[in-house]
């Protein structure tokens, strides 16, 4: 008996120390974790890409048969990308490979939602990693080069969280909340279900949710099945797609559309990067970019921010010889530059963009007021252009020979830095034109469409 107390006070003990040493270790990696991130002084990481203010994002399950021919050329039409989630072996849902192949060539995301389309908490873990792997395999095989990277679970009912983990980047439930900006748990960020069985059926609906993710600088994911009558799940009406997406066009300064996964990257990136001044004099700025990530899933640029130096009227940002998308903003009546670079991708250089007020005078009436990047592009390219004068800004597309494709801007603008997408996915290779016309100011540049 003395013999088996003394045991327990032992064994007791041995376990004391085991957590003691587990707490110890756990303490000493946060320590670790928590200084791996070192930003600059006068640096900030945006929230989102941009300096946007939120974030939207739109998923497709079940591979439903409008999808694809009915759906997907709503977003196109204003470049956003979007989510499939592929439900690669169901007998019940025929999956139209070619189509989504072309839809990932054009920027959109094919992620796993599962093979089968079962209940994860019914199955052993060996039978989710079947489930798992059937369907990435499938995916690698239709779309050659492709690496599907997250996971829709079906019900929206996670398996075993590991599992995920080892295969994925991030996972998608349906808990019908707007998503922080550093999710707690990646294998568990929030959507909310579209179409007849929600709440979220009209374009008002949607842009409710998206306007809740701009309140608080979040990012909304939205859930999608059936499309009009194509029987699937919760059919939404493209009409009502198609207004909200008018919407969001018309606030794009508030909104980043992007994929499921680069939203992912992005969040993994920005609370990874470590940024360091190198040089700074009053006529140029070095700047370094890096983090730790596998660079062959991490491609995800992120965004910066620098306070203005003072005697700058606003900045220009290059990495590695090409201009890059680029901003001002204000926070608490202190001036920022912000600019998208890629981590670990070289030297970032700024430099006084225009010259003060007191020198405009002196300045060349040519000013380099507009470039696109990046150049050459396919299918998508961001044209920034500053507007130095209060009055009506016109952006235009023309072909090599002056023809007029499309106007991408045609209103008033304050004095400024902006930006503006043109999507050249449905032209061919070759050279275009963009012209900017403000006051008396024009300028013509050449861009370079590579498919």
């Amino acid at each position: 008996m003395h013999f088996s107390i003394l045991g327990n006070h032992i064994h007791s003990y041995i376990n004391m120390i085991r957590y003691i040493t587990g707490l110890l270790f756990v303490l000493m990696t946060t320590s670790v974790l928590s200084q791996a991130q070192t930003i600059a002084e006068k640096y900030q990481l945006a929230r989102w890409l941009d300096n946007k203010p939120a974030v939207v994002t739109y998923t497709f399950d079940d591979n439903d048969a409008n999808q694809l021919p009915v759906a997907l050329p709503l977003f196109d039409e204003y470049n956003y990308k979007v989510t499939f989630f592929a439900l690669t072996r169901a007998n019940w849902r025929p999956i139209d490979w070619e189509g989504l192949k072309a839809a990932v060539e054009n920027g959109h995301e094919v992620g796993v939602h599962t093979a089968t389309h079962p209940d994860l908490t019914t199955l052993t873990v060996e039978q989710q990693r079947e489930e798992y792997e059937f369907a990435i395999e499938d995916i690698k095989n239709n779309i050659p080069g492709y690496n599907p990277l997250t996971v829709a679970y079906p019900y929206c009912n996670i398996g075993d969280s590991d599992l995920v983990s080892e295969l994925f980047i991030a996972g998608r439930i349906c808990s019908g909340q707007v998503i922080g900006g550093s999710p707690s748990d990646f294998n568990l960020l929030s959507s909310m279900v579209a179409g007849s069985e929600s709440s979220i059926q009209r374009d008002r609906d949607f842009n409710g949710r998206a306007d809740d993710a701009a309140r608080a600088k979040g990012w909304t994911v939205f859930l999608l099945h059936g499309i009009d009558d194509d029987g699937g799940y919760s059919p939404v009406a493209s009409r009502e797609l198609a207004d909200h997406l008018e919407y969001m066009n018309e606030n794009e300064a508030t909104f980043w559309v992007a994929t499921f996964v680069d939203v992912v990257k992005y969040i993994k990136s920005r609370d990874a990067a470590s940024v360091t001044e190198v040089s700074a004099d009053e006529n140029e700025i070095v700047v370094q970019v890096s983090d730790s990530l596998d660079r062959e899933i991490y491609d995800q640029p992120v965004t910066v921010m620098r306070e203005i130096p003072e005697g700058w009227d606003s900045v220009s940002v290059s990495q590695n010889g090409k201009a890059v998308p680029t901003g001002t903003t204000e926070i608490r009546t202190t001036r920022y530059s912000w600019f998208t670079v890629m981590p670990d991708s070289g030297d970032i250089i700024l430099e006084p963009a225009t010259a003060t007020s007191a020198e405009a005078e002196e300045l060349p009436e040519q000013l380099n007021l507009i470039k696109n990047y990046p150049n050459p592009f396919n299918p998508g390219t961001t044209l920034t252009y500053q507007v130095r004068e209060p009055g009506e800004v016109r952006i235009s597309i023309h072909d090599v020979l002056g023809k007029e494709l499309e106007v991408l801007v045609q209103e008033s603008q304050n004095p400024g830095e902006y930006s503006v997408n043109w999507n050249g996915s449905t032209y061919s290779s070759g050279t275009y034109l963009y012209r900017y016309e403000s006051g008396e100011y024009v300028q013509t540049g050449k861009m370079q469409l590579v498919k």
